[in-house]
């Protein structure tokens, strides 16, 4: 769940410096930078998942329970990005 958490953050930061530099070439920054809101939505679970298809070499007899999230951006004057 932490390497999520960390690809999820790096990926916002990346797309946030594209994004900011894109728009300074085009337009003069706004005075105040925008606030972004960041929810994990849950849709479900799957059950007794093997671990062994997720990390090579792991016990074939070891389960977990897998969330499946969904990750929603809410951003300044009703943007939201799912």
């Amino acid at each position: 769940m932490q390497r999520w958490m960390l690809s999820l953050c790096g990926l916002l930061f990346c797309l946030s410096a594209t994004l900011s530099s894109s728009n300074a070439q085009q337009q003069a920054p706004p005075p105040e930078s925008p606030v972004y809101e960041i929810y994990a939505l849950s849709y479900g679970v799957l059950p007794d998942f093997p671990v062994s298809s997720l990390v090579a070499g792991a016990d074939k007899a070891r389960k977990l329970d897998i969330q499946m999230m969904v990750w929603l951006l809410k951003g300044p004057g009703g943007r939201n990005i799912l």
